[in-house]
């Protein structure tokens, strides 16, 4: 199983950062470019899609939604308390949000299917719905309350676009309506490109990054949310009363790597973006080795899942 994920999930991710760090060290990318389609295309499509084809209606999916909400503002207060002290202090917003957000798309879809089926996509789907709506929402207002009266904080999150993307997806759904073939394919495809512009504009980053000086801080977030994240999950799981396989993939999910959507965030308000680009970066990295240690650990429980 550790060659596997290796192989199928982490070469193809860090594949695609490589070639953005090698095309910045070719042609010298247009940062701000990049991160702007991000904001503002990529990433509304994707979660618009995500929001529009999830089925939300059934009662154990909406008490996943529950769980995943609960589970990310106990990371936030966990990380808020240990951010607040000395030497920690300067990266509390960023660290915050590396802790409470993982990368439950591109990372966490094909572990996933990997490691328990095609039948278990549901369940991280509505994480990481959870995940994009707080993210553009609570995040946002994280990155955006400074010196700014709640408010006015309220009404510029109003204005990302995907949040936009969230609440006309809710829309068409109570509707019961969907969007024209041509226009659901534009969609679709503008979606799709998320994954490997975003990979494309971390790894144009971290080519511009220097080695971490302040190793403290991405240390702290590394264990935060490689470690002590899936713990949470674990105590959580036995709060909601989750039975096999629900419970393993919401505490394997709960181990993945700080998510992109972190970066392409602290970039777009340049709040320690650089921070957040090698949080992301060596977090995916070390996960290679945690994901398939807490597998491991799942694979104890008297769970259906398939052999390693």
């Amino acid at each position: 199983m550790f060659l596997r994920i290796i192989v199928t999930v982490v070469f193809p991710i860090f594949a695609l950062i490589g070639v953005g760090a090698l095309l910045n060290r070719v042609r010298r990318l247009d940062l701000t470019t990049l991160t702007d389609l991000n904001f503002y295309v990529f990433v509304p499509a994707l979660v618009f899609v995500k929001m529009l084809d999830a089925d939300l209606a059934a009662g154990p999916l909406v008490t996943v939604g529950l769980f995943s909400a609960v589970h990310a503002l106990l990371l936030l207060a966990l990380a808020w308390a240990v951010f607040s002290r000395g030497a920690l202090v300067h990266v509390r917003t960023a660290g915050g949000l590396c802790v409470m957000f993982f990368n439950a798309g591109n990372y966490g879809i094909p572990l996933t299917i990997l490691a328990f089926g095609d039948q278990q996509v549901s369940i991280i789907a509505v994480v990481m719905i959870v995940q994009n709506l707080l993210t553009f929402t609570l995040g946002i207002w994280l990155l955006e309350r400074k010196g700014v009266h709640p408010v006015r904080a309220l009404v510029q999150m109003m204005k990302v676009p995907t949040v936009d993307a969230i609440l006309l997806a809710f829309a068409l759904r109570g509707l019961g309506a969907i969007p024209p073939a041509p226009l659901r394919q534009v969609i679709d495809y503008l979606g799709n490109g998320l994954i490997p512009i975003a990979l494309l504009t971390l790894g144009v980053q971290l080519g511009r990054s220097r080695p971490a000086r302040d190793l403290l801080p991405l240390a702290t977030v590394t264990v935060l949310r490689l470690a002590a994240s899936p713990l949470v999950a674990a105590l959580l799981v036995l709060a909601f009363r989750f039975g096999p396989p629900v419970s393993a993939v919401l505490i394997a999910s709960a181990g993945l790597p700080v998510a992109v959507n972190v970066y392409i965030l602290t970039a777009r308000y340049r709040e320690h973006e650089e921070f957040a680009s090698q949080a992301v970066f060596w977090t995916t990295l070390l996960s290679a080795v945690t994901i398939s240690v807490l597998l491991m650990l799942v694979w104890h429980q008297p769970l259906p899942l398939p052999e390693p």
